[in-house]
């Protein structure tokens, strides 16, 4: 349905793509996520811990940001909320523990310029040792050259979300509070022949479960056990 959606020369910018970031204690890190962002584009921050000094500090120190407190509704809820109140076709849907590249932008539109249609991309982690996407074994990638990589699933610190793919508003499932939500949002895209992408020349560095402070350690970790479980069984189901 979406494959002539974009015959033209595709890129990101301040007109057509958002950034959204769910946030839950998450002060320690915040701060280096956005001033790794790009100027001029919008950044909605999903405040999950209801933190309004928070809120304050960050709308009156960073320009085109916007933050919305919210009770914590969990990764998946919280993405949405920031989707469906974008304005623009393109969601960058990011971990606050994750920095950018000064080109890493750059690079991206560099090399999907030619690109016509995807439902989810992203820049290719720093650290080769924890790649941030999955490949198919069973089969050979369609599409593989120096820039571009087709891949079967892609990790959800780090998701490009083309809005225009995903028919009546529906993104993630809010079913899962917490992990394999982007497995599942990957699985859906993938049975709609929707195309996920890793653009090789542009990275990214991923701090790795370092989204809330350490003094919360403790209680996420419990938090995690849990619905590690429960994900898992109702991704299965």
């Amino acid at each position: 349905v979406y494959s002539s959606i974009l015959h033209y020369y595709m890129e990101f910018t301040n007109n057509n793509l958002t950034f959204v970031i769910v946030t839950f204690n998450s002060r320690k890190v915040i701060f280096d996520c956005l001033n790794s962002l790009p100027e001029g584009f919008h950044k909605l921050i999903i405040e999950n811990s209801s933190d309004k000094e928070l809120k304050k500090e960050l709308e009156q120190n960073y320009d085109e940001t916007e933050v919305v407190l919210s009770k914590n509704i969990g990764m998946g809820a919280g993405n949405n909320l920031g989707i469906i109140k974008s304005n623009t076709q393109y969601v960058y849907v990011l971990n606050p523990d994750v920095t950018l590249k000064n080109d890493t932008l750059l690079n991206i539109n560099n090399s999907i310029s030619k690109l016509d249609n995807f439902a989810i991309l992203s820049p290719l982690s720093d650290n080769p040792a924890y790649p941030n996407y999955r490949l198919n074994k069973s089969k050979s990638p369609n599409y593989d050259n120096n820039l571009i990589k087709d891949v079967e699933e892609i990790n959800g610190y780090s998701m490009i979300i083309n809005k225009n793919f995903f028919i009546n508003n529906i993104f993630f499932d809010e079913k899962f509070f917490m992990y394999l939500e982007n497995v599942d949002l990957c699985l859906r895209a993938k049975k709609n022949s929707g195309k996920m992408f890793i653009v090789k020349n542009s990275k990214i560095h991923h701090l790795g479960a370092k989204a809330v402070d350490d003094r919360y350690s403790k209680e996420v970790e419990l938090s995690r056990n849990w619905h590690w479980m429960w994900t898992k069984f109702y991704f299965f189901r």
